[in-house]
């Protein structure tokens, strides 16, 4: 097993140095997750709110250079839920600077959270949606399909989003279409799923601070979503955000990957290469350091939420600093 563990690693210090050439089932990809965008007048805490546009639009550029084949956003784009819509012209525009194909699914963030204090109109996911659409969501609908050009990969987006809930679940009629979407795709290509709540438990620490924050953190009925994943061979790889934290679980022979944000502490994003059946995945760090700091005494802050779950500095700075290592497995 340690022989097989080096040999892969091995493999992805090449494919990170370019040394294979890119095949139909090849690809270089990133995902960036959680930007929780808004405007510049709002104030940093354990997210960078104020600093949220300059910091997806570095990460933009260092993607950009890059040249991948494509980008994914999986989910809270903007920050919806506490500052309204007024965010949804900014990310559009930010996100236009975007110059590979890219493709972005609504997280619970990004609109209709009725409040007391909040309108229909301040959020409506509706008008998330409709403003991406040829990104993914098409007609109105945050579930779509993808077929890479020039590639056997296809990619499928899932709204897993609840209006006026931070958890998550997709319904009979997604779980339905989703079944019908998977039958359709041919044999010999791989499926990447691409959603907002993880549809796996990637660490049980969350089971004991909170059964509440386990509720929210994965997809309500992820039994039932991962049923019908699991009945097509074709899907490979499950690309998540919504937990802030980098996670990778191998499940009934699908890959399940979490990305953490770009708005708080760790501040990563997901660097994905495929080559040869070998996926590689890597987390880097937004550029910018000083930010990074901020958030992480914002995350240790006496008005972080996390604080109260956790209890103490060590154990947060543990759970969200955890699996950011490099990793390579077989598809």
């Amino acid at each position: 097993m340690r022989s097989l563990r080096r040999s892969l690693l091995a493999c992805a210090c090449a494919f990170w140095a370019g040394a294979a050439a890119a095949g139909p089932r090849d690809a270089d990809f990133f995902n960036i997750s959680d930007a929780h965008m808004t405007e510049p007048t709002a104030e940093n805490g354990w997210r960078l709110s104020r600093d949220s546009v300059d910091v997806a639009k570095s990460v933009i550029a260092t993607v950009n250079k890059s040249r991948p084949d494509f980008v994914l956003f999986s989910g809270d784009v903007i920050e919806g839920k506490r500052y309204g819509m007024k965010s949804l012209k900014l990310a559009t525009e930010t996100l236009s600077g975007v110059l590979p194909r890219w493709f972005v699914v609504p997280g619970n963030h990004d609109g209709h959270y009725v409040k007391k204090e909040a309108t229909l109109d301040e959020f409506d996911k509706a008008r998330f949606i409709e403003a991406f659409r040829g990104h993914g969501p098409e007609q109105g609908k945050g579930d779509w399909r993808y077929d890479v050009p020039g590639k056997e990969i296809t990619l499928v987006g899932l709204n897993t989003s609840r209006d006026g809930e931070s958890s998550g679940r997709l319904e009979r009629d997604q779980l339905e279409w989703l079944d019908k979407v998977l039958s359709e795709v041919a044999a010999d290509r791989i499926v990447i799923v691409v959603m907002h709540h993880p549809a796996v438990v990637f660490d049980a620490d969350i089971v004991e601070p909170s059964k509440k924050m386990l509720k929210i953190f994965v997809l309500e009925n992820g039994d039932d979503v991962r049923a019908v994943l699991e009945r097509h061979r074709v899907v490979k790889l499950v690309v998540s955000g919504h937990t802030h934290f980098a996670g990778h679980m191998e499940k009934n022979g699908i890959q399940y990957v979490s990305t953490p944000s770009i708005n708080s502490w760790p501040c990563r994003y997901a660097r994905f290469r495929l080559r040869a059946g070998t996926l590689s995945v890597s987390y880097e760090s937004i550029p910018q350091a000083g930010l990074i700091e901020e958030s992480r005494r914002g995350l240790l802050s006496g008005d972080s939420v996390w604080m109260e779950v956790f209890k103490s500095s060590d154990a947060v700075l543990r759970y969200f600093g955890k699996n950011t290592e490099r990793f390579a497995v077989r598809l």
